[in-house]
């Protein structure tokens, strides 16, 4: 008997552990993440030509600092828009066999939506005459923003990853005294190689409280622990966390309290038993 019995749990083990090894993988699915300071976007590697505001407006050098605006609506993840201002869809299956393993997969900036902080200043006539430009940046609608990322797993509950992804940017330039507008496709001449590097990530559990559209993968966090980690290139920088939460923790009841309550329960019933018992007794008698 005690033979059989160690075999089964063996033949059990053993079916168990291909079913382990692929529930580990990474599915596809959308990463959701919202910009934090410090988030920029910087001109001075190749500034705004002269004129480009109008005749006789200098070259623009200058900084961008951003900061997240929601998107408007999302058709890739519907319920992230709380206040989410990027998503990053995974297009690939991570295969990550148990640990240490690693796999690469293709991803892509589906969403993006920032505004300056504050406005840009724009001057004219060497200096002269300046003017306040507020700055929103998207994608580009002419070419996608794609690129690579390697998942690896370390433990039981996630690991780290990296992701190099070539941005193409879009940006709307939006003058504060009349609302006139400039518009500005950066493909090829604006476009910025942003990388991020071993950054922890935590398989999704019922700790969190994430969009629909993310799977089994939640970026920036250690568990249910959120961390804050920045894509950077040479014209940008992107520091997110992800739009995924911790859920409150749901109140219970320690085992001695309800132990302790069943008890009194059935002492309480045993008494009211006994009780009427006794008063019928003393009416029939």
């Amino acid at each position: 008997m005690l033979l059989r019995t160690a075999s089964f749990v063996l033949l059990t083990a053993a079916l168990l552990i291909p079913v382990a090894a692929f529930a580990t993988d990474v599915q596809t699915g959308f990463d959701p993440v919202v910009h934090v300071p410090p988030s920029f976007w910087d001109f001075g590697p190749t500034p705004l030509p002269a004129d480009y505001f109008g005749p006789g407006s200098d070259p623009f050098d200058g900084g961008v600092p951003a900061d997240a605006s929601v998107l408007p609506s999302s058709p890739s993840c519907p319920d992230a828009l709380g206040n989410t201002d990027m998503i990053i869809e995974r297009k690939g299956i991570a295969l990550l066999p148990g640990f240490p393993s690693s796999d690469v997969i293709d991803v892509e900036i589906v969403e993006l939506s920032l505004v300056s902080t504050s406005p840009i200043s724009v001057t004219y006539n060497g200096g002269l005459d300046p003017e306040l430009w507020n700055v929103e940046i998207t994608l580009s609608p002419s070419l996608a923003s794609t690129g690579t990322m390697t998942i690896r797993q370390e433990h039981a509950d996630g690991g780290t990853f990296d992701a190099a992804i070539l941005l193409q940017p879009h940006f709307t330039f939006r003058r504060v005294s009349d609302s006139e507008i400039r518009m500005l496709d950066g493909v090829g001449i604006y476009e910025d190689l942003i990388e991020t590097i071993n950054v922890a990530w935590a398989y999704s559990d019922p700790d969190l409280s994430c969009p629909s559209c993310v799977t089994n993968f939640v970026p920036g966090h250690s568990g249910a622990n959120p961390v804050d980690f920045a894509f950077t290139g040479m014209r940008s920088q992107h520091t997110v966390r992800s739009s995924c939460t911790e859920t409150p923790p749901i109140p219970t009841i320690p085992q001695w309290a309800l132990i302790a309550a069943l008890t009194v329960l059935v002492t309480l019933g045993a008494y009211m038993v006994t009780w009427r018992r006794r008063s019928v007794t003393v009416q029939t008698s």
